[in-house]
């Protein structure tokens, strides 16, 4: 119990974070999806879905990458000192878990909802609850509550698999790969400057290296995604 409680505030610092930056754009994006579904016909609401996921990850890629990055800088800014030890080996994991789980949510699941097949989207759910308590127990037996969390993570990503891979294969979802690929380099560049960067100290070093890591995510972007 006292493991679990440790390990908590690392994983919910990565789904939080996660959540927060996809809401940046989610709240305005899939609206859009369903006035074109409805004018143009499902075709065109899959493109706008597609154009969506671009927007979503350009957010959420380089906000979950600095959170990997720079997490143990923030914890020791932010977080009790009895629970940092526990946030640090966590949070990579759990800001890999946060992005997967939420490009999930907000951009494959949705190709759902424009088919209005609700039932569909509640069997995605169900299976990622299914796998990432499943991987979490076994991950659990064998290394520990670590393993736990490394599982749950695991369990995201197989459901964003087999979501994606539904949604492409019978409802016309479509995954502009080259785009997202493009940001995911991007979104490498920045943590490779920051991870060889000096680290700084305190709230002010923390929002200078965000700031610094942001321009730099900025310039990359632009030279591998020009349009």
């Amino acid at each position: 119990s006292a493991a679990l409680g440790l390990v908590t505030v690392g994983w919910a610092l990565g789904q939080r974070g996660a959540s927060v930056a996809a809401l940046v754009t989610t709240a305005a994006a899939f609206p859009l999806a369903v006035r074109r579904t409805r004018e143009q016909g499902l075709e065109k609401g899959a493109e706008q879905l597609a154009s969506n996921a671009v927007l979503l990850l350009i957010l959420l890629a380089p906000a979950m990458g600095g959170l990997w990055v720079l997490g143990p800088q923030l914890t020791n800014a932010v977080v009790a000192e009895a629970y940092r030890e526990a946030t640090i080996a966590v949070i990579p994991l759990a800001a890999l878990a946060g992005l997967v789980r939420n490009m999930r949510m907000h951009f494959t699941n949705q190709i759902f909802l424009l088919h209005e097949r609700t039932d569909v989207a509640l069997r995605i759910d169900v299976l990622d609850a299914v796998a990432s308590l499943g991987l979490a127990f076994i991950g659990l037996a064998l290394w520990g509550v670590y393993g736990a969390v490394a599982g749950a993570t695991a369990g995201a990503i197989v459901t964003l698999v087999i979501g994606s891979a539904v949604g492409m294969r019978w409802y016309g979802l479509v995954i502009p790969f080259s785009e997202l690929i493009r940001i995911l380099l991007a979104t490498a560049v920045m943590v490779a400057a920051l991870w060889h960067a000096p680290d700084r100290v305190g709230l002010l070093g923390l929002a200078i290296e965000v700031a610094a890591g942001a321009a730099i995510y900025a310039v990359a972007l632009v030279a591998v995604m020009p349009r």
